[in-house]
């Protein structure tokens, strides 16, 4: 009876240490609020963190007050982005969150000018603008097929 009790209390521990090894800590929050240079709320801004340490990235969208809240952070050092079309990118580094911290980060964001990215992406065949002649690659199929003129290909 004693041997089945060591043996259960010895599954329960190794049971519990299992659980408990692959979470971290996620007891921190960044809260704030976004506004313009008038003090004006910004809602719709896509707020992001990314834990530097790990490459970790999480964000969200403010609200119709400009507010944001980005809880269930595991410790570690961050870098705080905003962005919102039409105005500036904001980021900060530099941001450090320890158990239980809780910082306010308000953000003001400035109007910027617009910005745009032009990316091509496309297969197409490159112009040989040296070389006027015409070129192509042959199969081995065609290569058996050529006629020859007394064991010599014709020319």
């Amino acid at each position: 009876m004693v041997r089945r009790s060591v043996v259960w209390m010895t599954m329960a521990l190794v049971l519990f240490a299992r659980v408990g090894s692959g979470q971290t800590v996620t007891i921190a929050q960044i809260s704030g609020v976004v506004s313009d240079e008038s003090g004006g709320a910004l809602p719709g801004v896509e707020v992001q963190v990314r834990q530097t340490a790990t490459g970790a990235t999480r964000f969200v969208i403010t609200d119709e007050r400009g507010q944001y809240l980005l809880g269930n952070l595991p410790i570690g050092p961050y870098q705080l982005e905003a962005k919102l079309q039409g105005f500036n990118l904001y980021q900060r580094t530099g941001i450090t969150l320890t158990v239980g911290a809780n910082p306010v980060i308000n953000i003001m964001m400035k109007i910027g000018t617009v910005q745009e990215t032009v990316t091509v992406t496309a297969n197409a065949a490159m112009v040989e603008t040296r070389n006027t002649g015409v070129g192509t690659t042959m199969t081995e199929e065609q290569m058996v097929g050529l006629p020859l003129n007394a064991g010599r290909p014709l020319s």
